[in-house]
């Protein structure tokens, strides 16, 4: 995964090494990451399945409106407000592909499952994170190395092979557009990930987006979702649908900030590759913690050690590349043995090294 691009040695200072809280931030980001997603898909799950609020492009458009809504009073203060035109006219171009393809990505996903399986789904779309690099050298102008390709192939065949039920079988037209959905969900991390390297930020982006995403979604809301919905709720009888559709709008803003800002501390490709060692660690703990380990078969337990192996050679990969591109950010540290040694040099030739500006030149050379 690697650590956020922005860090250099103006932060840390020259010859030293990632701050604890820099990793701290990371590390707890990317848990928020994985934690708000869980959350938001069980919560759509109870909105859509136990209350039978059969729309999915609404409860899209409300969870989106409601993020803008809720922005809205910090992107009125003078910090944010004073750069609007600014942003909007330098990045208006990177903000609608990243609203406009992540609508996409959610629509294509939806039709997809209504023609093939969900297992079928996951084991496309698990091909996300290789598309994503590829989408990447067009987009972002960042080529993977062969070693990263080849780490990204064995954790996609390894995420294949845990989820795999043994048999493949759908129409056509559903593969289709479940692989249309892969390349605009890679599109919108790419994108994503070209405009949070300029002077923009993550809540600039949620709020930005959001809109162009909503304007996108009407037309499919008001043909096929307007009538049903004005019927359904004409009959609500409970109001807890309406506590959960806040609920999810909440969690949905939350969850589109962390997911930019994971993608902007990782890297357009890596958060993908985080998704999908979270899939894995779904399966093996659904086998283990539910009792489910009858049906974790030999190809299971392949399928997870190769995608662990992947995951593993990409972040490797990931922090090699930030070691060569700012060498002196990982540089190691002198220790005390480091320090005992000089020491005992400088005790040997005490009475050579007593001159204050000796021994001031004897120090680490200033860079």
């Amino acid at each position: 995964m690697g650590l956020n691009e922005k860090f250099d040695s103006s932060e840390a200072g020259v010859g030293t090494k990632p701050s604890a809280r820099v990793l701290m931030e990371s590390s707890l980001t990317i848990a928020a990451f994985l934690a708000l997603n869980a959350t938001l898909n069980m919560t759509n799950r109870w909105v859509l399945g136990v209350y039978g609020f059969k729309f999915p492009i609404f409860l899209t458009m409300a969870h989106l409106a409601f993020g803008f809504i809720a922005l809205a009073p910090v992107m009125a203060l003078p910090q944010f407000a004073n750069r609007h035109e600014s942003t909007l006219r330098s990045h208006w171009k990177g903000i609608a592909c990243v609203g406009a393809f992540k609508v996409a990505n959610i629509v294509a996903n939806n039709a997809s499952l209504v023609l093939i399986s969900l297992s079928l789904n996951q084991i496309i779309r698990s091909g996300i994170p290789i598309v994503t690099a590829f989408v990447g050298i067009m987009i972002e102008k960042t080529v993977p190395t062969g070693f990263e390709v080849l780490s990204l192939v064995i954790l996609t065949v390894g995420v294949v092979l845990s989820i795999w039920e043994g048999s493949i079988s759908g129409s056509t037209m559903g593969m289709s557009i479940a692989v249309a959905s892969t390349f605009c969900g890679a599109a919108m991390l790419s994108f994503s990930g070209k405009v949070l390297k300029e002077d923009i930020d993550v809540i600039r982006l949620t709020f930005y987006t959001a809109p162009v995403s909503v304007i996108i979604l009407v037309p499919f809301f008001l043909a096929k979702e307007l009538q049903p919905l004005l019927a359904y709720w004409s009959h609500l009888e409970n109001g807890m649908v309406v506590a959960y559709l806040l609920l999810g709008g909440l969690n949905a803003v939350l969850y589109n900030m962390t997911h930019y800002r994971v993608i902007q501390i990782t890297s357009s490709t890596a958060t993908p590759v985080i998704g999908m060692i979270k899939v894995v660690g779904v399966v093996v703990l659904s086998a283990f913690l539910l009792g489910e380990s009858s049906i974790f078969t030999v190809r299971m337990v392949v399928g997870c050690t190769l995608a662990v192996l992947g995951f593993t050679m990409y972040s490797y990969a990931s922090i090699e590349a930030r070691r060569r591109k700012n060498p002196t950010v990982y540089m190691r540290q002198p220790d005390a043995s480091d320090a005992a040694v000089r020491g005992s040099k400088a005790g040997t030739n005490h009475d050579e090294m007593s001159s204050p500006l000796l021994r001031q030149q004897t120090g680490p050379a200033d860079v």
